[in-house]
């Protein structure tokens, strides 16, 4: 049933399912919401669902719902998770290879030298997919040994 109105993309549906997440405590139907949610794709609920990227079961899945509703929000609360220690650094970072905009660039070029070289892959990788907006500023990073 919760599928269903996922399929359906009414916003009308948008309450509940957040309703499903907020007090459901079965981890499965709250993921299926989840995933309803952003098939829906109104990114206004973007903050909200951002909120639950702190609950082990669910913030794989909620990441995974931010890139695809994407929008400046979804960037923010990914940029928030790019710090080597938090253990969806590596996903927010995958994340922001879809998602990223100028905005992305700085904080990911700041991450070089700070991570392992897998991790830096990765970020190298999003910046390219960010495109114009992050050559000046990877060109400059060849200037900074420990951003090579």
């Amino acid at each position: 049933m919760i599928e269903a109105l996922g399929y359906l993309e009414d916003s009308r549906a948008l309450p509940d399912l957040l309703s499903v997440i907020k007090e459901e405590s079965n981890s499965l139907l709250r993921r299926s919401a989840i995933h309803a949610l952003a098939r829906i794709g109104d990114s206004s609920i973007t903050s909200q669902l951002s909120t639950y990227l702190d609950e082990p079961f669910l913030a794989a899945t909620i990441l995974e719902a931010v890139c695809q509703l994407g929008g400046s929000e979804a960037e923010e609360a990914l940029l928030r998770l790019i710090d080597p220690d938090h253990p969806l650094c590596l996903d927010a970072i995958r994340g922001l290879r879809r998602i990223g905009t100028e905005r992305s660039v700085k904080p990911l070029i700041d991450l070089l030298g700070t991570v392992p070289d897998y991790i830096a892959r990765f970020i190298a990788e999003s910046l390219s997919h960010i495109g114009t907006p992050a050559i000046e500023s990877l060109i400059e990073s060849l200037d900074d040994e420990s951003q090579r």
